[in-house]
């Protein structure tokens, strides 16, 4: 789960920037209000933005020493099992960034949430499908880089290259054993995509970011049950909107 700490590091990271503009735009060379900015002012952008999505998600999936219930309650394999299954979700997300030479670096936390209703399960007789309710929140934060194709275009739509990579925690599970303690869990992901967006107002953008995201789970194998792993394929489709806190 993300802690406290992590949030107030990304409001010192949203307000860093703001306080940068304020005590050098009247001196110096023009970097954007940050040393690391090889952009004319104009051009150096810090953005804050906030947005939401829908995605599906492609799980294949390995549960040692378990057991699987079914609706009923009933035991209906247990053992170490194989499955596949999908679901869909939703996300919502807060995140900043700041220019560094040509592209731009931040950090952010995203909030997703999962929904699955079926299980395939992999047996020497035959993938058997079996109805398996779970829902769960993963909580996860990131860092983030943004690579715009013309940094020093005024058009008021422009397109960037956007990616993540980072960790995160699961909250809200209905069924213990499908992540298991998760205390001593390797957790990552990483996620690329294309970020277009266009210019309404001064220094507020609306944009669109279709990605596809891959996130690992791997249980320790000290905790009970054990080992859990889950490799994750995602699509999604998000949009949000975008603040330049910057001064052009």
């Amino acid at each position: 789960m993300v802690r406290l700490p992590a949030l107030l590091l990304i409001l010192a990271l949203s307000a860093g920037p703001v306080f940068a503009q304020k005590t050098k735009a009247k001196k110096g060379p023009k970097t954007g209000g940050s040393f690391l900015s090889k952009l004319d002012r104009k051009y150096a952008k810090y953005f804050a933005a906030l947005g939401a999505g829908k995605g599906k998600s492609y799980w294949n999936s390995e549960l040692g020493n378990t057991l699987i219930y079914d609706l009923s309650g009933a035991s209906y394999a247990s053992g170490n099992i194989k499955f596949r299954t999908s679901g869909v979700y939703d996300n919502y997300f807060l995140d900043v960034c700041m220019p560094i030479s040509t592209f731009r670096l931040g950090i952010g936390i995203n909030f997703q949430y999962h929904y699955i209703d079926r299980l395939t399960l992999e047996q020497a007789t035959g993938d058997k499908i079996i109805l398996y309710s779970e829902s769960f929140r993963m909580d996860k934060i990131y860092v983030q880089y943004e690579v715009p194709f013309a940094p020093k275009s005024e058009h008021p739509l422009a397109c960037s290259l956007k990616g993540h990579i980072g960790y995160f925690g699961v909250s809200f599970v209905d069924h213990h054993n499908f992540f298991g303690e998760e205390a001593l869990a390797q957790t990552w992901f990483f996620t690329m995509g294309l970020l277009p967006d266009f210019k309404l107002y001064p220094h507020t953008y609306v944009f669109l970011f279709p990605h596809l995201e891959f996130t690992y789970f791997n249980n320790s194998k000290a905790e009970n049950p054990s080992e859990i792993k889950h490799r994750i394929f995602q699509w999604n489709v998000s949009a949000g909107i975008r603040v330049d806190i910057s001064k052009e």
